[in-house]
């Protein structure tokens, strides 16, 4: 069995065929957590599993245009 990961996904992505928001903690497979972190995409956590609730999402910044 493939070892998993407790990440808390900063950016809206998907992880393991499933859409993730900011502020969500999955369990990932560690190659899928890998590469999440390594895009700047999520971070490792030891928060419970689930989906923030709409007061604890963290605000999505915006990325600079590329000019």
């Amino acid at each position: 069995m493939a070892a998993k990961m407790k990440i808390e996904i900063l950016k809206r992505t998907v992880c393991g065929g499933e859409p993730v928001a900011p502020g969500d903690v999955v369990n990932a497979s560690e190659k899928d957590a890998k590469f999440l972190i390594n895009m700047k995409k999520a971070e490792t956590t030891t928060r419970r599993v689930g989906k923030a609730k709409v007061g604890e999402k963290p605000k999505e910044e915006d990325e600079p245009a590329g000019d």
